[in-house]
């Protein structure tokens, strides 16, 4: 499987979600031979729940994958630390909604958790945690 494990589906954290874009996304990923793709958004963007409420309400959800015709949509999120960088967490929706949840009064500067905090939290679910950034 050729997957990629950062992607965003919104142009800037101050748009809404749209499913327009977010259908651009997936063709594009199919053109470059992609078969899945990890949607991690930041955490801190613009009403982060409705994209997976949006998502819920047109494809099916299984194996910790959205069903977008064939092409798995991975959930995760992208979180800001407080040392300066980003960590990817992707699995299961409804673990990654938890997460964001325990995150939630932490979503701008200087709140933002630190990385233990992350990685402590992290280490309670089954998650991948991925640096966004390594270089």
């Amino acid at each position: 499987m050729w997957i990629d494990f950062h992607t965003h589906t919104k142009m800037s954290k101050k748009l809404e979600f749209s499913m327009d874009y977010f259908h651009k996304m997936i063709r594009s990923a199919r053109r470059n031979g992609l078969d899945a793709l990890a949607l991690t958004e930041h955490f801190n963007t613009l009403h982060y729940s409705r994209i997976y409420e949006t998502l819920d309400r047109h494809y099916p959800y299984k194996h910790d994958y959205y069903d977008v015709d064939g092409f798995k949509v991975f959930t995760g999120m992208e979180i800001d630390i407080i040392e300066t960088g980003h960590i990817l967490l992707i699995g299961n929706k409804a673990q990654i909604r938890v997460i964001h949840d325990k995150f939630a009064d932490r979503l701008e500067k200087p709140r933002f958790p630190t990385f233990d905090e992350v990685l402590d939290t992290a280490d309670s679910f089954a998650v991948l945690k991925i640096g966004a950034h390594p270089t």
